[in-house]
């Protein structure tokens, strides 16, 4: 079997199994935990933290696609592809990171009437980064023909990281704060 048949039925697999988890997660698990008022917020959270993450990686992924096959060479490392990815994303992270966090009172204008998206709100600066790094090494990878490794992290990685955490909360382990 060719590697591409490989890696597609693969990502097939994979992906039936993160719909199955996800259907679980959210039609299942998560109303019957959450209150309605912690459920919306992980929504209005995670919607926020990812229009933020599209923001900073400034067309990382673009640049991924477009110029990795230039610097690719498997013995020095893509030539410091990577890092030069990772250091561009950083820096722009912290740009838009500053500029959001001086705009936030702009931004929570709208919610006056949601006390606890105020007072949760700086978890989008951690969302936000977790999520846009994950869509730059997630297009890294499959530039280097890798893409069962990102499939699996976003379809099941992440989908059972949330059942365990829900979990966790539910056992009383942990707090919602």
């Amino acid at each position: 079997m060719g590697i591409i048949k490989k890696q597609g039925l693969q990502n097939i697999v994979i992906s039936y199994l993160g719909v199955i988890i996800g259907v679980f997660n959210i039609l299942f698990l998560q109303p019957h935990i959450l209150k309605p008022e912690e459920l919306g917020l992980t929504r209005i959270l995670y919607s926020t933290s990812i229009l933020f993450a599209t923001l900073f990686p400034l067309g990382l992924n673009g640049i991924t696609i477009k110029f990795l096959p230039q610097f690719r060479d498997y013995k020095n490392g893509h030539n410091g592809f990577f890092g030069l990815l990772m250091g561009i994303g950083l820096v722009s992270y912290l740009f838009f990171s500053v500029i959001f966090y001086f705009l936030r009172d702009y931004f929570l204008s709208n919610y006056v009437n949601s006390n606890l998206f105020v007072e949760y709100f700086n978890f989008i600066f951690i969302f936000s980064f977790l999520l846009g790094f994950n869509s730059i090494i997630n297009v890294y990878a499959f530039a280097l023909f890798k893409t069962s490794i990102p499939t699996f992290i976003n379809e099941v990685l992440n989908r059972l990281l949330n059942v365990i955490l829900i979990s966790v909360y539910f056992l009383k382990l942990i707090s919602f704060d």
